[in-house]
């Protein structure tokens, strides 16, 4: 059980990196806290920022197509997807299903071509479920969590956690666990990230930077 002690060390021990936070708020920043994927220079931004995190599945050259598939995408699931006014920690479960299946949904989308030595038809390159995840987070960044691989299988392996829906129950969980002690204490949940020092943070953002922390040190 986290306490709000031991994720304020763990994010002052693992803090991402300032390069990453500064990509981060510069989207946040130009889409003015509140993305819309109906608009292309949402999706631009997106796509621009997902390239400074790491995603190299969304190549530079292909990111007309994979702004096209995203709004596809959007289009279908945008209304199974939580308001941008809930909470992770108050998150019905019977949202999880819609959840798992827009997020089934995107990661098989096109991001990009590659092409094989050798071979006339280029390799088809998915968002997968790291790009996902980012996008979920990007769009609800006080719900959703990015799931990079480690984070996956350390999870998967420690706690049988194998699917998305899953890890956010699992960090609801966790979260609900740091309301507790605010309210033991007389504190305002909602005010962690300023208690820690991270105003600019989500909570779930928090836990992302003690999941990862947690996964180093016992993966090495």
């Amino acid at each position: 059980m986290p306490t709000i002690e031991e994720l304020k060390a763990a994010c002052q021990t693992y803090a991402s990196s300032w390069d990453y936070d500064r990509s981060y708020f510069h989207f946040c920043s130009e889409t003015e806290g509140s993305p819309n994927l109906f608009r292309e220079d949402h999706r631009t931004l997106l796509l621009t920022w997902l390239n400074s995190w790491g995603c190299r599945q969304f190549s530079k050259a292909y990111h007309p197509l994979a702004s096209s598939e995203i709004l596809d995408w959007y289009s279908e699931h945008l209304a199974n997807l939580p308001s941008s006014t809930e909470y992770l920690s108050e998150l019905p479960e019977e949202k999880l299903p819609a959840i798992q299946a827009a997020y089934e949904s995107l990661s098989s989308k096109s991001a990009s071509f590659r092409p094989r030595k050798g071979h006339p038809t280029p390799i088809r390159i998915t968002v997968s479920e790291t790009g996902v995840s980012k996008i979920l987070f990007a769009l609800r960044p006080h719900v959703f969590l990015p799931w990079d691989k480690d984070i996956r299988n350390f999870h998967r392996k420690k706690y049988g956690i194998a699917s998305y829906s899953h890890f956010i129950k699992h960090a609801k969980t966790r979260e609900n666990e740091l309301r507790d002690e605010c309210a033991k204490r007389n504190l305002d949940f909602f005010a962690i990230p300023l208690i820690i020092n991270r105003p600019k943070s989500s909570i779930p953002k928090l836990l992302d930077e003690m999941f990862k922390r947690g996964c180093r040190i016992i993966c090495g």
